[in-house]
Protein backbone atom coordinates (compact mmCIF):
# COMPACT_ATOMS: atom_id res chain seq x y z
CA UNK A 1 0.00 0.00 0.00
CA UNK A 2 1.29 3.68 -0.97
CA UNK A 3 -0.12 6.36 1.47
CA UNK A 4 0.01 9.35 -0.72
CA UNK A 5 -2.22 12.77 0.32
CA UNK A 6 -5.04 13.83 -1.91
CA UNK A 7 -4.11 16.84 -3.64
CA UNK A 8 -7.53 17.22 -6.35
CA UNK A 9 -10.75 15.33 -7.29
CA UNK A 10 -12.48 14.96 -10.98
CA UNK A 11 -15.98 15.08 -10.11
CA UNK A 12 -17.93 12.48 -13.13
CA UNK A 13 -17.63 14.20 -16.56
CA UNK A 14 -17.67 13.10 -20.11
CA UNK A 15 -14.55 11.17 -19.68
CA UNK A 16 -15.69 9.11 -17.13
CA UNK A 17 -19.79 9.84 -16.02
CA UNK A 18 -19.63 7.32 -13.87
CA UNK A 19 -17.00 7.60 -11.73
CA UNK A 20 -15.28 10.23 -9.09
CA UNK A 21 -11.12 10.34 -9.72
CA UNK A 22 -8.65 11.30 -7.29
CA UNK A 23 -5.23 13.16 -8.07
CA UNK A 24 -2.49 12.03 -5.66
CA UNK A 25 0.73 12.82 -5.02
CA UNK A 26 3.68 11.81 -2.28
CA UNK A 27 5.17 14.30 0.16
CA UNK A 28 8.63 13.23 -1.10
CA UNK A 29 7.92 13.53 -4.89
CA UNK A 30 7.81 16.55 -7.02
CA UNK A 31 5.25 15.38 -9.17
CA UNK A 32 1.70 14.34 -8.62
CA UNK A 33 1.09 10.52 -9.47
CA UNK A 34 1.18 9.54 -12.96
CA UNK A 35 -2.47 8.03 -12.84
CA UNK A 36 -5.48 8.72 -10.92
CA UNK A 37 -7.47 6.72 -8.21
CA UNK A 38 -10.66 5.43 -8.29
CA UNK A 39 -12.46 5.39 -5.35
CA UNK A 40 -12.85 1.38 -5.18
CA UNK A 41 -8.66 1.95 -5.12
CA UNK A 42 -9.01 3.27 -1.62
CA UNK A 43 -8.51 1.19 1.05
CA UNK A 44 -8.22 3.60 4.12
CA UNK A 45 -7.48 7.03 4.98
CA UNK A 46 -4.67 7.92 7.64
CA UNK A 47 -5.58 9.88 10.42
CA UNK A 48 -2.32 10.82 11.70
CA UNK A 49 -1.19 8.04 14.40
CA UNK A 50 1.99 6.74 14.12
CA UNK A 51 4.80 5.20 15.96
CA UNK A 52 7.22 7.83 17.07
CA UNK A 53 11.31 7.54 15.62
CA UNK A 54 10.94 4.27 14.19
CA UNK A 55 10.88 5.87 10.44
CA UNK A 56 14.26 8.24 11.45
CA UNK A 57 15.69 4.80 13.03
CA UNK A 58 15.00 2.83 9.11
CA UNK A 59 16.28 5.98 7.28
CA UNK A 60 19.59 6.02 9.34
CA UNK A 61 20.34 2.41 9.43
CA UNK A 62 19.83 2.73 5.18
CA UNK A 63 22.56 5.43 5.12
CA UNK A 64 25.91 5.04 5.02
CA UNK A 65 26.66 5.80 8.60
CA UNK A 66 24.60 3.07 9.81
CA UNK A 67 26.66 0.23 7.42
CA UNK A 68 29.48 1.89 9.00
CA UNK A 69 27.83 1.24 12.44
CA UNK A 70 26.60 -2.47 11.94
CA UNK A 71 29.92 -3.31 10.56
CA UNK A 72 31.49 -1.60 14.09
CA UNK A 73 28.96 -3.16 15.86
CA UNK A 74 30.37 -6.76 14.14
CA UNK A 75 33.59 -6.25 14.96
CA UNK A 76 33.80 -5.02 18.49
CA UNK A 77 32.19 -8.50 18.86
CA UNK A 78 34.41 -10.32 17.04
CA UNK A 79 37.47 -8.40 18.34
CA UNK A 80 36.14 -8.03 22.31
CA UNK A 81 36.73 -11.44 23.42
CA UNK A 82 40.23 -11.65 21.44
CA UNK A 83 41.37 -8.68 23.66
CA UNK A 84 40.11 -10.27 26.67
CA UNK A 85 42.09 -13.47 26.20
CA UNK A 86 45.36 -11.76 25.60
CA UNK A 87 44.70 -9.24 28.20
CA UNK A 88 44.13 -12.23 30.84
CA UNK A 89 47.49 -13.90 29.79
CA UNK A 90 49.33 -10.99 30.24
CA UNK A 91 48.02 -10.07 33.44
CA UNK A 92 49.06 -13.77 34.87
CA UNK A 93 52.11 -13.57 33.60
CA UNK A 94 52.67 -10.02 35.31
CA UNK A 95 51.54 -11.23 38.45
CA UNK A 96 54.10 -14.79 37.98
CA UNK A 97 57.02 -12.47 37.76
CA UNK A 98 55.78 -10.22 40.55
CA UNK A 99 54.93 -13.30 42.43
CA UNK A 100 58.70 -14.63 41.97
CA UNK A 101 60.74 -11.37 42.90
CA UNK A 102 58.64 -10.91 45.97
CA UNK A 103 59.04 -14.47 47.16
CA UNK A 104 61.64 -14.86 50.31
CA UNK A 105 64.51 -17.03 50.83
CA UNK A 106 64.66 -17.83 54.51
CA UNK A 107 68.27 -18.69 55.41
CA UNK A 108 69.40 -19.50 59.02
CA UNK A 109 73.69 -19.51 58.40
CA UNK A 110 74.68 -16.83 55.88
CA UNK A 111 78.43 -16.76 54.04
CA UNK A 112 80.00 -14.79 51.92
CA UNK A 113 79.57 -17.39 49.30
CA UNK A 114 75.70 -18.01 50.33
CA UNK A 115 75.12 -14.24 50.07
CA UNK A 116 76.49 -13.91 46.43
CA UNK A 117 74.55 -17.51 45.24
CA UNK A 118 71.04 -15.88 46.49
CA UNK A 119 71.67 -12.32 44.98
CA UNK A 120 72.47 -14.05 41.67
CA UNK A 121 69.16 -16.18 41.76
CA UNK A 122 66.90 -13.33 42.79
CA UNK A 123 68.44 -11.46 39.98
CA UNK A 124 68.20 -13.95 37.53
CA UNK A 125 64.21 -13.62 38.86
CA UNK A 126 64.24 -10.32 37.78
CA UNK A 127 65.70 -10.22 34.89
CA UNK A 128 62.54 -10.14 32.60
CA UNK A 129 61.35 -7.34 34.57
CA UNK A 130 64.30 -5.56 34.34
CA UNK A 131 64.33 -5.82 30.21
CA UNK A 132 60.71 -5.25 30.25
CA UNK A 133 60.87 -1.78 32.00
CA UNK A 134 63.91 -0.90 29.92
CA UNK A 135 62.02 -1.77 26.36
CA UNK A 136 58.82 0.34 27.24
CA UNK A 137 60.84 3.02 27.52
CA UNK A 138 57.55 5.49 27.87
CA UNK A 139 56.59 4.25 31.17
CA UNK A 140 60.34 4.47 32.75
CA UNK A 141 60.66 7.02 36.12
CA UNK A 142 62.42 9.71 35.71
CA UNK A 143 65.56 8.44 37.53
CA UNK A 144 65.03 4.94 35.76
CA UNK A 145 65.93 7.07 32.47
CA UNK A 146 68.77 9.15 33.95
CA UNK A 147 70.14 5.50 34.96
CA UNK A 148 70.11 4.51 31.20
CA UNK A 149 70.93 7.43 29.22
CA UNK A 150 74.56 8.38 28.58
CA UNK A 151 77.30 9.68 30.40
CA UNK A 152 77.31 13.01 28.88
CA UNK A 153 73.48 13.41 30.36
CA UNK A 154 74.45 12.67 33.49
CA UNK A 155 76.95 14.73 33.47
CA UNK A 156 75.10 17.61 32.40
CA UNK A 157 72.56 16.56 35.14
CA UNK A 158 75.02 16.76 37.84
CA UNK A 159 76.23 20.39 36.52
CA UNK A 160 72.69 21.78 36.93
CA UNK A 161 71.97 19.77 40.04
CA UNK A 162 75.02 20.97 41.73
CA UNK A 163 74.18 24.43 41.35
CA UNK A 164 70.81 24.16 42.56
CA UNK A 165 71.67 22.29 46.07
CA UNK A 166 73.83 25.06 46.76
CA UNK A 167 70.62 27.40 47.50
CA UNK A 168 70.28 27.51 51.14
CA UNK A 169 67.03 25.40 52.22
CA UNK A 170 66.72 24.20 48.62
CA UNK A 171 64.05 20.73 48.76
CA UNK A 172 63.89 17.94 45.85
CA UNK A 173 60.39 16.84 45.37
CA UNK A 174 61.12 13.60 43.67
CA UNK A 175 58.26 12.10 41.14
CA UNK A 176 57.67 9.36 38.48
CA UNK A 177 58.07 11.84 35.84
CA UNK A 178 60.40 14.65 36.84
CA UNK A 179 62.49 16.24 39.82
CA UNK A 180 61.50 19.37 41.37
CA UNK A 181 63.68 22.30 43.19
CA UNK A 182 61.74 24.65 45.73
CA UNK A 183 62.88 27.05 48.07
CA UNK A 184 60.31 26.72 50.53
CA UNK A 185 57.15 26.99 48.69
CA UNK A 186 58.66 29.11 45.55
CA UNK A 187 59.30 26.85 42.61
CA UNK A 188 62.69 27.43 41.48
CA UNK A 189 63.02 24.47 38.76
CA UNK A 190 62.39 21.38 37.86
CA UNK A 191 63.84 18.33 35.59
CA UNK A 192 62.19 15.76 32.80
CA UNK A 193 62.97 14.30 30.20
CA UNK A 194 61.12 14.29 26.76
CA UNK A 195 61.80 11.25 24.93
CA UNK A 196 65.17 10.83 25.20
CA UNK A 197 66.11 14.91 25.63
CA UNK A 198 66.99 15.90 29.06
CA UNK A 199 64.96 19.74 29.64
CA UNK A 200 65.21 21.94 32.38
CA UNK A 201 61.95 23.85 33.77
CA UNK A 202 62.77 27.11 35.45
CA UNK A 203 60.82 29.44 37.35
CA UNK A 204 61.26 32.39 34.86
CA UNK A 205 58.92 34.76 33.08
CA UNK A 206 59.80 33.77 29.23
CA UNK A 207 58.89 37.61 27.78
CA UNK A 208 61.86 39.18 30.18
CA UNK A 209 64.16 36.87 27.86
CA UNK A 210 62.93 37.21 24.34
CA UNK A 211 65.10 38.41 22.00
CA UNK A 212 68.33 37.06 23.65
CA UNK A 213 71.35 34.42 22.90
CA UNK A 214 69.07 32.02 25.24
CA UNK A 215 67.12 29.02 23.32
CA UNK A 216 64.03 27.82 24.97
CA UNK A 217 60.53 27.48 24.54
CA UNK A 218 57.60 29.07 26.45
CA UNK A 219 55.34 26.63 27.93
CA UNK A 220 53.06 29.13 29.97
CA UNK A 221 50.12 28.25 28.24
CA UNK A 222 50.14 25.00 29.95
CA UNK A 223 48.43 24.52 33.12
CA UNK A 224 50.83 22.08 34.32
CA UNK A 225 53.74 24.23 33.98
CA UNK A 226 52.56 27.85 35.19
CA UNK A 227 55.10 27.57 37.91
CA UNK A 228 58.07 26.72 35.62
CA UNK A 229 57.06 28.50 32.48
CA UNK A 230 60.23 28.58 30.90
CA UNK A 231 61.70 24.71 29.15
CA UNK A 232 65.65 24.46 28.62
CA UNK A 233 66.73 21.54 26.19
CA UNK A 234 70.12 20.12 27.74
CA UNK A 235 71.11 19.22 24.30
CA UNK A 236 74.73 20.49 24.51
CA UNK A 237 77.03 22.24 26.69
CA UNK A 238 76.60 25.30 25.42
CA UNK A 239 72.88 24.96 26.63
CA UNK A 240 73.94 23.73 29.85
CA UNK A 241 75.92 26.57 30.45
CA UNK A 242 72.86 28.85 29.46
CA UNK A 243 70.71 26.70 31.61
CA UNK A 244 73.59 27.37 34.94
CA UNK A 245 73.44 31.10 33.98
CA UNK A 246 69.49 30.99 34.04
CA UNK A 247 69.24 29.38 37.61
CA UNK A 248 71.53 32.33 38.89
CA UNK A 249 69.14 34.64 37.18
CA UNK A 250 66.69 33.35 39.91
CA UNK A 251 68.82 33.74 42.91
CA UNK A 252 69.89 36.73 42.12
CA UNK A 253 66.14 38.47 41.45
CA UNK A 254 64.90 36.24 45.13
CA UNK A 255 68.15 37.02 47.05
CA UNK A 256 69.06 33.24 47.46
CA UNK A 257 71.87 32.97 49.77
CA UNK A 258 74.39 30.44 48.34
CA UNK A 259 76.52 27.65 50.11
CA UNK A 260 80.32 27.02 49.69
CA UNK A 261 80.94 24.88 46.78
CA UNK A 262 81.98 21.03 48.16
CA UNK A 263 85.03 19.49 46.47
CA UNK A 264 84.56 15.53 46.60
CA UNK A 265 87.46 13.98 46.62
CA UNK A 266 88.39 11.65 44.14
CA UNK A 267 87.77 7.20 45.11
CA UNK A 268 90.42 5.10 43.89
CA UNK A 269 88.96 1.91 41.94
CA UNK A 270 89.08 -1.04 44.81
CA UNK A 271 90.95 -4.36 43.62
CA UNK A 272 88.77 -6.93 42.79
CA UNK A 273 90.59 -9.13 46.35
CA UNK A 274 89.72 -7.25 48.39
CA UNK A 275 86.29 -5.99 47.30
CA UNK A 276 83.65 -6.21 50.33
CA UNK A 277 80.86 -8.76 50.15
CA UNK A 278 78.48 -6.24 48.90
CA UNK A 279 80.56 -4.66 46.46
CA UNK A 280 81.20 -8.58 45.15
CA UNK A 281 77.60 -8.67 45.08
CA UNK A 282 76.96 -5.40 42.97
CA UNK A 283 79.88 -6.61 40.36
CA UNK A 284 78.31 -10.32 39.91
CA UNK A 285 74.85 -8.81 39.78
CA UNK A 286 75.58 -6.04 37.27
CA UNK A 287 77.54 -8.48 34.95
CA UNK A 288 74.81 -11.07 35.27
CA UNK A 289 72.28 -8.65 33.85
CA UNK A 290 74.61 -7.10 31.21
CA UNK A 291 74.95 -11.01 29.78
CA UNK A 292 71.69 -11.34 29.78
CA UNK A 293 70.66 -9.04 27.69
CA UNK A 294 73.32 -9.86 25.58
CA UNK A 295 70.73 -12.92 24.47
CA UNK A 296 67.77 -10.51 24.32
CA UNK A 297 66.51 -9.86 20.79
CA UNK A 298 67.54 -6.27 19.67
CA UNK A 299 69.87 -5.66 22.70
CA UNK A 300 72.61 -3.18 21.48
CA UNK A 301 75.62 -0.77 23.59
CA UNK A 302 75.10 2.51 23.16
CA UNK A 303 78.25 4.90 21.65
CA UNK A 304 78.76 5.80 24.60
CA UNK A 305 79.05 2.20 26.31
CA UNK A 306 81.08 0.94 23.46
CA UNK A 307 83.58 3.65 24.06
CA UNK A 308 83.79 4.01 27.40
CA UNK A 309 84.88 -0.38 26.81
CA UNK A 310 87.35 0.55 24.33
CA UNK A 311 91.15 0.70 24.56
CA UNK A 312 93.32 3.73 25.79
CA UNK A 313 94.02 4.20 22.01
CA UNK A 314 90.89 4.51 20.80
CA UNK A 315 89.50 6.62 23.55
CA UNK A 316 92.61 9.04 22.52
CA UNK A 317 91.99 9.20 18.82
CA UNK A 318 88.28 9.52 19.95
CA UNK A 319 89.69 13.00 22.39
CA UNK A 320 91.90 13.87 19.32
CA UNK A 321 89.44 14.30 16.75
CA UNK A 322 86.58 15.57 19.12
CA UNK A 323 89.00 18.59 20.55
CA UNK A 324 89.83 19.37 16.83
CA UNK A 325 86.12 19.40 16.51
CA UNK A 326 84.65 21.59 19.80
CA UNK A 327 87.88 23.80 18.87
CA UNK A 328 85.94 25.75 16.37
CA UNK A 329 82.88 28.18 17.48
CA UNK A 330 79.44 27.69 16.81
CA UNK A 331 79.87 23.88 16.68
CA UNK A 332 76.72 21.82 18.73
CA UNK A 333 76.55 18.41 18.91
CA UNK A 334 73.75 16.18 18.76
CA UNK A 335 73.99 13.09 20.66
CA UNK A 336 71.86 9.85 20.04
CA UNK A 337 72.54 6.25 21.18
CA UNK A 338 74.93 5.19 18.43
CA UNK A 339 76.25 8.27 16.97
CA UNK A 340 77.71 11.75 17.62
CA UNK A 341 76.90 14.12 15.18
CA UNK A 342 78.47 17.55 15.08
CA UNK A 343 76.91 20.57 13.06
CA UNK A 344 78.06 24.34 12.50
CA UNK A 345 74.49 25.93 11.94
CA UNK A 346 72.29 23.53 10.08
CA UNK A 347 75.34 22.65 7.88
CA UNK A 348 77.26 18.98 8.39
CA UNK A 349 80.42 18.15 9.71
CA UNK A 350 81.01 15.20 10.84
CA UNK A 351 79.74 11.73 12.56
CA UNK A 352 81.24 9.34 15.10
CA UNK A 353 80.04 6.03 15.68
CA UNK A 354 81.37 2.91 16.85
CA UNK A 355 81.45 -0.43 14.47
CA UNK A 356 82.56 -3.76 16.33
CA UNK A 357 85.55 -2.36 17.78
CA UNK A 358 86.40 0.47 15.33
CA UNK A 359 85.79 3.86 15.99
CA UNK A 360 84.51 5.11 12.74
CA UNK A 361 84.59 8.85 11.42
CA UNK A 362 81.80 9.95 8.75
CA UNK A 363 82.92 13.61 7.27
CA UNK A 364 80.90 15.75 5.31
CA UNK A 365 83.64 16.19 2.15
CA UNK A 366 83.02 14.84 -1.45
CA UNK A 367 85.29 11.35 -1.45
CA UNK A 368 85.90 11.80 -5.40
CA UNK A 369 87.83 15.34 -4.24
CA UNK A 370 90.56 13.19 -2.06
CA UNK A 371 91.06 9.94 -4.94
CA UNK A 372 94.35 9.16 -5.28
CA UNK A 373 95.65 10.78 -2.29
CA UNK A 374 97.47 9.76 0.49
CA UNK A 375 94.31 9.66 2.45
CA UNK A 376 93.03 5.96 2.92
CA UNK A 377 88.90 6.31 3.64
CA UNK A 378 85.63 4.39 1.61
CA UNK A 379 83.33 6.31 0.02
CA UNK A 380 79.77 5.48 1.22
CA UNK A 381 78.28 7.59 -0.65
CA UNK A 382 75.24 5.26 -2.04
CA UNK A 383 73.74 4.31 1.32
CA UNK A 384 71.19 6.67 2.19
CA UNK A 385 71.71 7.30 5.85
CA UNK A 386 75.07 8.63 5.11
CA UNK A 387 73.95 10.93 2.64
CA UNK A 388 75.65 13.88 4.11
CA UNK A 389 78.51 12.12 5.39
CA UNK A 390 79.35 10.63 2.64
CA UNK A 391 83.25 9.60 3.08
CA UNK A 392 83.96 7.02 6.35
CA UNK A 393 87.79 7.27 7.91
CA UNK A 394 88.54 4.24 10.30
CA UNK A 395 90.55 5.67 13.36
CA UNK A 396 92.29 2.41 13.05
CA UNK A 397 95.62 4.05 13.82
CA UNK A 398 97.39 7.32 14.88
CA UNK A 399 98.10 8.44 11.74
CA UNK A 400 94.44 8.59 10.70
CA UNK A 401 93.60 10.29 13.61
CA UNK A 402 96.02 13.03 12.65
CA UNK A 403 94.78 12.90 8.86
CA UNK A 404 90.94 12.51 10.15
CA UNK A 405 92.15 16.28 11.72
CA UNK A 406 93.46 17.47 8.94
CA UNK A 407 90.14 16.27 6.69
CA UNK A 408 88.41 18.07 9.21
CA UNK A 409 90.21 21.57 8.74
CA UNK A 410 89.51 21.24 5.05
CA UNK A 411 85.55 21.31 6.20
CA UNK A 412 85.52 24.17 8.14
CA UNK A 413 88.14 25.89 5.60
CA UNK A 414 84.80 25.57 3.18
CA UNK A 415 82.67 26.39 5.70
CA UNK A 416 83.85 29.64 6.27
CA UNK A 417 84.72 30.72 2.66
CA UNK A 418 80.96 29.83 1.81
CA UNK A 419 79.36 32.17 4.96
CA UNK A 420 81.79 34.70 3.33
CA UNK A 421 80.16 34.40 -0.24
Amino acid sequence: YLIHRIIGIEEPNSEHPNERWFLCQGDANERPDRFPVHYEQIKGIYRGERIPFVGTFVSFMQSPAGWLCILLVISSMIATPLIEKKLKKESELRWQIINSSNAKVEQTAVTQEDVVQQVIDEDNEQLEDNVLSITRRDRRHFKQKLIDSSDIIQDRYEQVVALISRIQGIRVIEGKKQESFKKGHNPVARLTFRGKTLCILLALNPEEYQNTKYIFTDISEFKTHTLYPMRVKLTSDRQTRWAKELINDIIIKNGYTLLEEKVQPKTEEVPVEKQTVEQTVERIAEHNFLEHLKGTRGYRRSFGQRLRRSTKETKQRYKTVVDAIRGVDGVREIESDHFRTFRLKNKPIAKITMKGKTLNVYLALNPLDFKDTKYIFQDVSHVKKYALYPMRVKLSSDRQARWTRELLEKIFQTLTVGEKN
